[in-house]
């Protein structure tokens, strides 16, 4: 396949290789930097101070994902593009190589923008997960936003209960369903 002088320029600069004219290949300019170079200017090293031993934050001051995590554009090795990775990712790989398979980069810090390696460690989803929920940071009870029910109605039915009413009775009466209620009641709203 053929390539026009513009495609063949557009995908030289991609790699890096820097096209004047046509044809005529010259080494990039001196600005062009390595990609940790460029990712750590972007790294604020005076960030919130994290109650503890764990020290300031390093704050990602670069784009951000909708869920406040940075994000960082990286060549893709043996392939003409790039992609984006999360910017605590690529700062734990500088520092400690590669990220365990099957494992996610847990924060000690619970701030989704900083970079800090000290600030992360290596974890599973359900350690990620139990986290999030001993942190407070997982919605409960009323405060999801699918909630059918609320911590008061939840209360009183469970009086009704202790009190001798039916459970179904009580769902009838409510118009919800049965084991929609008996599992609120029963195991989904512990913490009420």
């Amino acid at each position: 396949m053929t390539l026009s002088p513009k495609e063949e320029r557009r995908r030289a600069r991609r790699r890096g290789i820097y096209v004047r004219g046509p044809y005529v290949r010259v080494a990039p300019p001196a600005s062009c930097k390595d990609p940790s170079e460029l990712f750590w200017e972007k790294v604020d090293k005076n960030g919130p101070k994290v109650p503890g031993v764990l020290g300031c934050c390093w704050t990602w001051t670069g784009g951000r994902d909708k869920d406040g995590y940075g994000k960082f554009q990286v060549s893709v090795p043996g392939e003409d593009k790039q992609r984006h990775i999360r910017a605590h990712r690529f700062a734990w790989e500088e520092v400690n190589g590669p990220v365990p398979a099957d494992f996610y980069l847990l924060h000690r810090c619970d701030n989704p923008a900083c970079v800090r390696p000290g600030h992360l460690r290596p974890g599973t989803q359900k350690q990620n997960r139990e986290d999030c929920v001993r942190r407070g940071r997982e919605p409960r009870g009323s405060k999801k936003p699918n909630a059918i029910f609320t911590e008061e109605l939840i209360r009183s039915v469970r009086d009704r209960v202790a009190s001798g009413a039916v459970l179904a009775d009580i769902a009838r009466e409510l118009k919800v369903n049965y084991l929609s209620l008996h599992n609120a009641v029963t195991k989904n709203w512990r913490h009420v």
